[in-house]
């Protein structure tokens, strides 16, 4: 877009001057600045991949950011740092309550939360939009502080088709750092609509909780006509796996969201593979409506801690009865779950 009298300078400024439908082209170089996407169906890519394309700071993307790509296809991503930046995200989606935010595309970037610098807290955050066709594909989030989070959904209400597909989520020191986690959908209210929420293909290794689905206020996430599907992903080394927490039904909802569990490997979960209402900041018994709605099917575990700790309660002596649909896994051995290391 820029041809005259020179290219470009900056990314924004490549942004600022584009028109509808344009693709950004970034040649190599470290990018410090902070970019605002308020420009629909604008393509962003590196020229020369992630390892010599860097943007050193935030990408924040409005609600008039419809259809935009970061990256795309393999090799024309960035690495995405933020070494001088107080904002508390690499990519925030959303900035206005209520608004919606369609056809998003994030893939193929390497996402390096420092331990260095003390911001940001989140790799990618989407906040209060609406979100339609949501891709966050072929990534890598390297995690190296406590109280990181890779991708986390805050006060989202309405979803529909969010794919989190074939990313990797590590902890670059190989130690479980203070509360680290992969994907967090933490939020008062969410609705699944449409077509699910799938996370799918990803592998979570070294994280304190790899996935964690609901919070400790408001009703959690609420009743729909889809679900969310975690299916064919790679978990190892985590101390929980995938932690299902505290008000992610509510009794007060007419019908409870569906969350299927299936074709996953969970490997050495050092305290337990799938919590149900097990996290540390838990505070509310978890209620199923209709424990069908909730299924763990045709996964495999191995050395895990404990495989699913139906723990209903942060008192354990007061447990309630929960019934989840746990058939046709592998536990590691024949007679059935293991609590062996």
């Amino acid at each position: 877009t820029c041809v005259n009298p020179s290219p470009c300078l900056t990314i924004q400024r490549g942004i600022d001057v584009a028109t509808e439908v344009d693709t950004i082209i970034v040649n190599p170089w470290n990018y410090v600045e902070n970019i605002n996407i308020n420009e629909s169906s604008l393509t962003l890519k590196s020229d020369s991949g992630p390892s010599v394309t860097i943007i050193n700071g935030s990408i924040n993307i409005s609600e008039a950011g419809h259809n935009f790509i970061l990256g795309g296809t393999d090799g024309v991503g960035f690495t995405i740092q933020n070494e001088s930046s107080q904002d508390d995200a690499f990519i925030r989606i959303g900035t206005k309550a209520n608004t919606l935010i369609e056809n998003i595309t994030i893939a193929y970037n390497n996402f390096s939360l420092s331990a260095d610098f003390a911001y940001p807290t989140f790799g990618i955050l989407i906040l209060e939009a609406n979100i339609t066709n949501l891709n966050i594909t072929g990534n890598i989030f390297w995690l190296n502080e406590s109280y990181q989070t890779a991708i986390a959904a805050d006060d989202v209400v309405d979803v529909s088709d969010v794919n989190i597909i074939s990313n990797t989520f590590t902890v670059t020191s190989g130690e479980n750092e203070t509360t680290t986690r992969g994907i967090a959908i933490a939020v008062p209210n969410i609705n699944v609509s449409g077509t699910p929420f799938v996370i799918e293909g990803n592998t979570f290794t070294n994280l304190t909780q790899a996935i964690v689905i609901g919070n400790d206020s408001g009703d959690g996430i609420k009743a729909g006509d889809s679900f969310f599907l975690i299916n064919s992903n790679t978990f190892e080394y985590n101390n929980i796996s995938i932690d299902i927490v505290s008000a992610s039904y509510s009794p007060a909802n007419t019908s409870a969201q569906d969350i299927r569990i299936s074709n996953n490997n969970f490997s050495f979960s050092y305290d337990a593979a799938i919590g149900i209402n097990t996290s540390l900041f838990t505070a509310v018994t978890l209620t199923f409506l209709d424990p069908t709605d909730f299924t763990i099917v045709n996964n495999t575990f191995l050395g895990n801690g404990i495989a699913i700790n139906n723990n209903n309660s942060v008192d354990s002596t007061e447990c309630a009865s929960l019934s989840v649909n746990a058939e046709r896994n592998w536990w590691g051995n024949g007679t059935g779950p293991s609590r062996v290391f």
